[in-house]
């Protein structure tokens, strides 16, 4: 099963977007005044309404209270008329006569003109009356009228312990019974206790939920004055008041809540979402490489102990494959980094449609890719798949119009059985891959045990370099090149040497390539240069020719350093040679022009390095401004053995000449290639027939000479650096 990209559709959400908090906040405000405008506009207007009921129905109790009287009142003149009793009045034992001819404490003017049955509200006067028939008669002191006799003190005793009473009251018209003959007056009082009853009548008069009679006010509630009281004080109708806007207040919430649950519950599963969501982009970016798709090196790790821990369960083994492009730098500077990431994508596409189902493809930056192979029985499933990849990477790549060619390199690791943990497993992918790379690139290496050896190798001898760079271990020697026709020496190749105190002199084809990947080059190289410049300036008339890195061409301070070194020696730039490879300057085309032009601009000569191994593009020569070649030894050596290099070495010659270049041919060795080379009109020559290179104090020497070579030639696995 591959890593699974699980592309969403929508970016990185960590938080709730601003216009839905905008939108809740919008919604509660308007709630919060919606309940507010709906409760207090709903309750004023009920307020009004059940307190107008309220009144309204203690008037109809008190204007029932002044039916009675005027019933009662009525009924006692028709039977004082009439000479006779009214029993009906007996029961109603809130009525009772009052002679208003006696005079009583606080008693007030009667009314004039109420000849006749009236109801009216009692007010104080009523009150007062009610304290007086509660005190102020006696019952041999009552009137003398049968129908009247029944209603004394003793009925009217039972109000004293009222807490409020309410009483209306009516004149009956002065009629003649005394014996003297003189007119009485009377008024009939109709008295109610303002109890329970009371109140409960008021409820279900007014439609009110409950009401009741206090002696003070309730500042919460529904409040009417009854100004009528045991001793004139007031007496209150209290009521829980009708607040509809509550109610109504209490629906819209529980509508309102009922809607932001639902809201609510919307917000949070689209934040639980959103933010799963971002959770799982979080994880997917951290473990998939943006630009393929593929799994990154993280998800790889982990991916590698997962397959250990199957490995070790099963007892099968699989392997760990690292693939590296050739040449990829070469498309990027050259076409641009946007086809350099197509070339990428496409690379990535053709792995992935290579390896088997169960693989696991990562990419770990750059132009390097992981493979885990599963259930490898034999290392000839990992050559078939080694060999499929690199078939896959020598068909051209199709990019913007163009076919791009590049290889590839393979390191391949076995895990057998799981024994080894996946930091030791990816070193030695790394280390086989790094073995196939130094091996001439385009192939697979497989891991084993020797390269630790020489990994440790390596580790020694980058640590004695660095002590030899310290200690000053290093000698330049020159190697001499003369002029074709008189073989006079005319120029001197400045070669470094690592003279070490136990090994002697070490060759460099031993350090030079680990001083490159150790970086420790530009310095080797500046040394050289200095060291040369130095040397050169006792040799009045030959030139100096320094070889560069790709490494050093690279450093940012390269012509600076160069232009410091002749400031500070006092070499004269037009004798000065800067020879380097074709690589060098197709590396950076942009940067090897400009440092060119600026190097050519102080006067010193640019040759081109071991031409016709490379791409030897008569661009190149053009666009540089080369001032020399150097034929390979490779072409040097063959010439004799095989016509098509001689016919290689004529051509490159007559083109050199053709342009105007300098054409030095380098592994000359014996006569016959001597002859050959002066025959085509090659203009130096540089081999060990003229000499192995020495040491400064052998120059003089060699200048001294008239003719510079003819001794036995003498082969070496040295080559020139």
């Amino acid at each position: 099963m591959r890593f699974l990209s699980g592309s969403r559709d929508g970016g990185s959400v960590s938080r709730l977007p601003a216009r839905l908090v905008v939108i809740t906040c919008l919604i509660l405000v308007f709630s919060v005044i919606l309940l507010a405008w709906t409760r207090e506009s709903g309750n004023s207007d009920a307020r009004e309404a059940e307190a107008a009921r309220i009144k309204g129905a203690i008037e109809t109790e008190l204007h029932k209270l002044a039916l009675d009287a005027v019933e009662f009142a009525n009924g006692a003149l028709a039977a004082e008329q009439n000479n006779s009793t009214t029993q009906q009045a007996a029961d109603r034992n809130r009525v009772a006569i009052v002679e208003l001819g006696r005079p009583f404490e606080g008693q007030k003017d009667i009314p004039a003109g109420a000849t006749s049955a009236l109801a009216v509200p009692l007010m104080e006067t009523g009150n007062l009356l009610a304290h007086s028939l509660r005190g102020g008669v006696s019952e041999n002191e009552a009137p003398a009228t049968p129908a009247l006799r029944l209603y004394t003190r003793n009925t009217l005793s039972g109000f004293a312990e009222l807490n409020g009473v309410l009483s209306a009251w009516v004149l009956v018209p002065a009629h003649l019974d005394a014996p003297n003959g003189m007119r009485r007056a009377f008024a009939v009082l109709a008295l109610e206790a303002a109890d329970s009853g009371f109140a409960a009548r008021v409820a279900v008069s007014a439609r009110a939920g409950y009401v009741e009679v206090r002696s003070q006010p309730e500042d919460a509630a529904g409040v009417h004055s009854l100004r009528y009281g045991n001793h004139g004080e007031p007496v209150f109708v209290s009521w829980r008041p009708d607040r509809p806007g509550d109610r109504l207040t209490t629906q819209l919430g529980a509508l309102l809540i009922s809607i932001m649950a639902v809201y609510t519950g919307f917000v949070a599963y689209f934040m639980t979402r959103r933010l799963a969501e971002s959770e799982y982009e979080k994880a997917r970016l951290a473990t998939q490489d943006s630009l393929t798709g593929t799994a990154n090196r993280l998800l790889m790790t982990i991916q590698i102990e997962d397959q250990i821990l199957r490995a070790r369960r099963s007892g099968r083994s699989f392997a760990l494959l690292y693939l590296d492009f050739d040449r990829f730098k070469e498309i990027n500077d050259t076409y641009g980094h946007d086809a350099g990431d197509k070339m990428i994508i496409l690379a990535s596409r053709r792995i992935e449609e290579t390896i088997g189902p169960d693989d696991r493809l990562a990419r770990f930056g750059g132009d390097e890719f992981g493979v885990i192979q599963h259930d490898v029985s034999s290392l000839r499933d990992c050559e078939q798949l080694a060999e499929r990849l690199l078939a896959k990477f020598a068909e051209p790549f199709s990019i913007d119009g163009r076919e791009l060619y590049i290889g590839a390199s393979i390191g391949i690791a076995v895990s057998q059985k799981g024994d080894e943990d996946r930091a030791e497993l990816m070193r030695r992918a790394d280390l086989a891959l790094y073995r196939a790379k130094n091996q001439g690139r385009g192939r697979y290496v497989f891991y084993d045990e020797a390269m630790n050896s020489e990994l440790h190798r390596q580790k020694t001898l980058e640590d004695e370099l660095r002590r030899a760079m310290r200690n000053g271990e290093f000698e330049v020697h020159y190697q001499p090149i003369v002029e074709a026709r008189t073989h006079k020496l005319s120029c001197v190749e400045a070669l470094v040497r690592w003279n070490h105190p136990e090994r002697g002199i070490v060759p460099p084809g031993e350090f030079i390539a680990l001083a490159e990947e150790r970086g420790l080059i530009v310095e080797l190289g500046e040394f050289v240069m200095r060291q040369g410049c130095r040397d050169a300036l006792h040799w009045p008339g030959v030139r100096l020719a320094v070889n560069i890195s790709a490494l050093q061409f690279r450093h940012k301070d390269f012509v600076a350093g160069i232009a410091r070194v002749l400031s500070e020696t006092g070499f004269d730039p037009s004798r000065l040679e800067i020879e380097m490879t074709e690589s060098v300057v197709i590396d950076n085309a942009e940067q090897a022009a400009e440092a060119i032009a600026a190097l050519r601009a102080t006067g010193i000569r640019i040759a081109l390095d071991d031409f016709g191994t490379g791409y030897s593009s008569l661009i190149y020569l053009r666009r540089f401004a080369i001032d020399k070649i150097k034929i390979d030894r490779s072409f040097v050596e063959l010439m004799e053995a095989s016509n098509e290099s001689r016919e290689i070495v004529r051509n490159v010659i007559d083109l050199g000449r053709r342009l105007g270049l300098t054409v030095t041919a380098e592994g000359v060795e014996n006569e016959q290639q001597i002859a050959g080379l002066e025959e085509f009109g090659c203009n130096e020559l540089q081999g060990y027939y003229f000499g192995k290179p020495v040491t400064q104090l052998g120059i003089p020497a060699l200048i001294a000479a008239d003719r510079v070579g003819g001794a036995k030639t003498q082969k070496s696995d040295t080559r020139a650096a």
